[in-house]
């Protein structure tokens, strides 16, 4: 009989106790949701107004990409050009210095067969 009334006991205050936390629990679950919903409305309004300006600074960084290449090529072509007039040069001053020599050994030549 001890046994059975304590048995009713521990229910008689498992039952408000009980409530009490659930009561505490469910409004902590509750204000988790709306913190967790703020969050989530928060991150879609940042996605949806950050989105356009992403877009435009995409667009700026490649009109950026795209004038930097033109830049790169005009450069290229530059320096080919450069390289292709000194290449130009060179080959003048080696046939004006081959020619050189060319006659000064004839007149070398031509001062000993005249010399012998």
């Amino acid at each position: 009989m001890g046994q059975m009334v304590f048995d009713i006991i521990v229910l008689v205050l498992l039952i408000p106790l009980s409530a009490i936390v659930l009561g505490i629990g469910s409004g902590i679950v509750q204000l988790l949701l709306k913190s967790s919903e703020r969050r989530m409305e928060l991150r879609l309004k940042a996605q949806k107004g950050g989105s356009g300006d992403v877009s435009r600074q995409i667009a700026v960084l490649r009109a950026e990409v795209a004038a930097l290449r033109d830049t790169t090529t005009q450069y290229d072509m530059t320096n080919d050009q450069i390289v292709q007039r000194l290449e130009e040069r060179l080959s003048r001053i080696e046939i004006k210095t081959a020619s050189q020599s060319v006659q000064s050994a004839s007149e070398d030549i031509r001062q000993r067969l005249g010399q012998g």
